[in-house]
């Protein structure tokens, strides 16, 4: 009853009339002030990505600089230093194209994706390393909009296919032959003086070849257990 629905105000005699005036004006400025910054970013909005940005404004202005920063110290937190410096390296190639992250996850669009790709080329990247900047950079953009700091409408990866970078490169692998070479070598006599380290190095190296290739520092971590 205190309500007028024709102006969509208050009524003069409503209690705290001056307070909800007040708050209703507050807010009536932010949703103008958003709406100019979209149309200052050029990007067309509904009704839900309007109130999404305007009502978790510390989500959803999150930079990918900002974003980024936070998921490679989550990742050296949780110890998984190796896949932190995949995306060190994605923030340092893209650092490389446009000097500054302080922008939106929804700027990165299909025409910012193929300048970014033709601006690795321009730098001789391999296909397979601008395909691995390239899928961490889809993972990284997954997950924020896991964590909604992006809208999935924006999502670019649908239009722009990352599949196609990917060549096959060239075997580098020695023989069994050179293999059992390494193994049977008697290396008693291949230097002047014996150290059992030069065994105990074969010996490290045979067993992560006969391991499938286990890398040496989870190697070192190993029990007897």
């Amino acid at each position: 009853e205190n309500w007028d629905f024709s102006k969509n105000i208050p009524r003069r005699n409503c209690p705290d009339r001056d307070i909800i005036l007040s708050i209703i004006e507050k807010r009536t400025a932010e949703y103008r002030t958003q709406i100019n910054e979209f149309k200052v970013e050029n990007k067309d909005y509904t009704l839900d990505s309007l109130v999404s940005r305007v009502e978790n404004p510390m989500s959803n202005h999150q930079t990918v600089g900002e974003f980024l920063d936070k998921h490679i110290e989550y990742l050296k937190s949780m110890n998984r230093r190796g896949y932190a410096k995949t995306f060190e390296e994605l923030r340092t190639s893209m650092l490389g194209y446009r000097k500054s992250l302080d922008f939106f996850f929804s700027d990165i669009d299909l025409d910012w994706l193929k300048s970014y790709e033709a601006h690795l080329k321009s730098k001789n990247y391999a296909v397979n390393s601008i395909g691995i900047r390239f899928r961490t950079l889809r993972v990284l953009y997954n997950y924020a909009i896991t964590c909604k700091v992006v809208k999935k409408d924006y999502y670019p990866f649908d239009d722009f296919k990352v599949s196609k970078m990917w060549e096959q490169t060239q075997k580098r692998a020695i023989t069994k032959e050179d293999i059992k070479k390494i193994a049977s070598l008697d290396l008693k006599t291949i230097t002047p003086y014996y150290s059992p380290y030069l065994e105990f190095g074969r010996d490290l190296f045979l067993f992560s070849y006969l391991s499938a290739g286990i890398n040496f520092t989870d190697m070192a971590k190993l029990t007897y257990a």
